[in-house]
């Protein structure tokens, strides 16, 4: 059996919980996909009124396949929260895919992961990318990879703006590990596909 691919969602206080639930619905389903929900020191998460608890350390994840940063009205706090930034940093380079949900791409920008990248964001903060060394796109979907095979794999940057595509964003991701529609990923265990 092969390694499962790490799928990793860093949360904080103020997270938009659809940013990452959306995402996290989806891609559990991915066949080999090992899904982890995880904050600075564990700690339980509140997000609109719903609450996150038995998180795993953001510290102790050793390695991720995917980094997929939701965004939220906290991503300002996120960003000078100096641990969690530190985790982002130590986490982001080695991942295969970096991936964001509306201003989490601002998360990956501030950790200098997106450095010469288009980038998508909520427009409301899109043009704050700039600040950190991205490239602000209006698309709602942007994908800015490296077009060559490294030793982490393929190394592309899916970067999404707003919740809606959070199935867009999925979709590509999912075709692109494992050569399957989301749809028959989602739904087949239940007979739909």
């Amino acid at each position: 059996m092969s390694e499962p691919l790490v799928i990793v969602f860093p949360i904080y206080q103020g997270v938009t919980q659809l940013d990452f639930t959306g995402p996290l619905q989806f891609l559990r389903h991915m066949p080999g996909a090992e899904i982890v929900v995880a904050s600075v020191g564990g700690a339980d998460i509140s997000a609109e009124g719903l609450h996150f608890t038995q998180l795993q350390k953001l510290e102790e994840v050793t390695h991720c396949d995917v980094l997929c940063v939701p965004g939220g009205a906290g991503c300002t706090q996120a960003l000078q929260n100096d641990e969690f930034m530190r985790q982002i940093r130590r986490l982001g380079p080695d991942a295969r895919y970096l991936t964001s949900v509306c201003t989490g791409s601002l998360i990956l920008a501030a950790a200098g992961l997106l450095q010469g990248k288009r980038a998508a964001c909520h427009w409301s903060m899109r043009d704050s990318l700039a600040l950190f060394g991205a490239i602000p796109s209006q698309a709602r979907v942007e994908r800015d990879g490296d077009d060559h095979v490294d030793s982490f794999g393929f190394g592309q940057r899916f970067l999404g703006p707003e919740r809606t595509i959070n199935v867009g964003m999925c979709d590509t991701l999912v075709r692109k590990h494992t050569n399957t529609d989301i749809c028959c990923v989602g739904f087949s265990e239940r007979g739909l596909a």
